[in-house]
């Protein structure tokens, strides 16, 4: 009877969780966070340049890599947003669905890791602690590529682990991870660590066919093959490669100089790793714009995720785990090497904390199994209930009241609009402040230019920099003491426009003349 309880009680609690859990990651997205990142305006730009022109706004054919700013801006999160941008045009809404529908599908994702691993109390805790995950939830509503890495690893483990029973999974396992390279380039630290080992606990425990393997293989390789190639153009300073259309492109300067310990002393390895325990203990990066309210995890989540790891490396030792937990545990080194080859932020690490909350619903999941039902019920619903309550504190307070006008500075809430009026306007030229980040991206954004008339038109003030900023295009113009002109208009903050006729205003931003 119990057991029937517990079978009855689980697909009502899934499909509440993952309603909820999708809700507070669909609801609003033009408005919470306010405005737009400078990378996000970069890949919505992107993505709408190449359905329209077929080249990015560099001027190359479908990149395997955008040379974006000058050092590079990875393409997976620009093609998924295509579908998006082409029902409902080019606006903040439509370039974060992408994020909304990828962090909604990574919901099922751990539930079907921690049911299919650890069982049933597993995969709700799993599903239950990802949903309402503070950290998860800032990552699933804005459009920074690096945020849609956890996912498509995520997902390539679980079919990986499926695998062992349907081999066939294992394609699908390929794929996923082949595609996580487009995703975020720490994916390569993380893969080069992780693949050898994981594929050798498959080969000798999961009883899968050569075939299977060949063609798995196959798929991966050249699923791979362009941003490989396009990384070794890189790193031994080669010339691009335009191919059957796919362009592999030369680089500015890779971002791997500067984010990575690659190439310096020894010391930078261990700054790293001290720099990401920090994260973890304090879980904040000390950047605004991830500022999590609180914490980035529910209260207690570490503790759990410690004892879950505790409890699969007791189990690795008595030679107790399936090969599907072989699968999972080798992210842990994986997880390690990269942490101490990465200069870490959320963003750039953020591969790490989805098996941190999955080794955190080991934990429940370990508790619960170890005493009665009733008392293993109660564990999940105040697990669940201090997670819900948790992690839509933090979204309200994050995107609804305390730090919501922090969030508007770091994402120019209201340049947007104020370019487009300015734009309406019948003026030979317009300024745009230089004291927003990469403002000219904003105005490719919003006035939707063609990169062909930009390509013609741009002047570049650092030209071959690793972020080359743009001084004009086309009737535009960028910089912090814009010149007088009889027939021009200017999109300033509202702190730049003493002096001047202000004729619209938009959060922080004006538009204003002489």
């Amino acid at each position: 009877m119990e057991r029937r309880r517990k079978q009855n009680i689980v697909p009502a609690v899934f499909a509440a969780v993952l309603l909820l859990g999708a809700l507070v990651r669909f609801l609003a997205l033009g408005s919470f966070p306010p405005g737009l990142n400078q990378d996000e305006a970069s890949e919505g730009y992107e993505a709408w340049a190449l359905l329209c022109s077929g080249m990015d706004r560099n001027g190359n054919s479908f990149p395997a890599l955008f040379v974006s700013w000058g050092s590079g801006q990875n393409v997976l999160y620009a093609w998924l947003s295509m579908p998006f941008i082409a029902l409902f045009g080019l606006n903040p809404v439509s370039l974060r669905l992408a994020a909304a529908v990828i962090g909604t599908l990574t919901l099922p994702v751990m539930y079907c890791l921690g049911k299919r691993l650890g069982g049933t109390y597993t995969g709700v805790a799993a599903l239950v602690l990802t949903a309402f995950c503070p950290w998860h939830i800032m990552l699933s509503r804005w459009a920074l590529e690096a945020n849609i890495l956890p996912f498509f690893l995520m997902a390539g483990i679980l079919l990986g682990v499926v695998s062992a029973e349907k081999p066939w999974a294992l394609c699908g396992a390929a794929v996923m991870l082949a595609l996580s390279l487009y995703a975020y380039g720490t994916a390569f630290i993380f893969l080069a660590v992780y693949l050898p080992p994981a594929l050798i606990s498959l080969a000798v425990k999961g009883r899968i066919p050569w075939k299977i393997w060949l063609v798995s293989g196959c798929v991966f390789l050249l699923i791979a093959l362009p941003v490989t190639v396009t990384n070794l153009i890189n790193i031994l300073d080669l010339e691009q490669i335009t191919f059957l259309g796919i362009t592999l492109p030369k680089l500015n300067e890779a971002r791997q100089t500067s984010t990575t310990a690659f190439g310096k002393d020894f010391g930078t390895y261990w700054e790293n790793a001290k720099k990401f325990l920090e994260i973890l203990i304090k879980q904040t990066d000390g950047y605004p714009y991830n500022a999590v309210p609180g914490k980035m995890f529910a209260p207690g989540t570490l503790l759990l995720a410690a004892a879950g790891l505790s409890e699969t490396l007791y189990r690795t030792v008595r030679k107790r785990l399936c090969p599907g937990e072989m699968l999972m545990l080798w992210t842990v080194p994986a997880v390690i090497a990269s942490v101490f080859v990465i200069d870490p932020n959320l963003n750039r690490v953020n591969m790490v904390f989805l098996p941190v909350l999955y080794y955190g619903a080991r934990g429940v999941g370990f508790l619960a199994e170890k005493i009665p039902w009733k008392a293993g019920k109660g564990i999940l619903c105040l697990l669940g209930a201090v997670s819900v309550l948790f992690g839509l504190w933090s979204a309200g307070k994050r995107y609804v009241t305390e730090i919501r006008d922090t969030l508007s500075y770091w994402f120019f809430d209201g340049v947007g609009e104020a370019i487009e009026y300015a734009d309406s306007m019948d003026a030979d030229t317009v300024w745009v402040t230089d004291s927003v980040n990469m403002p000219y991206i904003y105005v490719l954004f919003y006035t939707e230019t063609p990169p062909e008339e930009f390509l013609h038109t741009v002047e570049y003030r650092n030209p071959g920099a690793a972020f080359q900023w743009v001084d004009a295009f086309g009737k535009w113009r960028f910089g912090s003491e814009p010149q007088p002109d009889e027939n021009a208009v200017y999109v300033l903050y509202t702190w730049e426009a003493e002096g001047k006729e202000i004729l619209a205003g938009y959060g922080d931003f004006v538009v204003c003349r002489e």
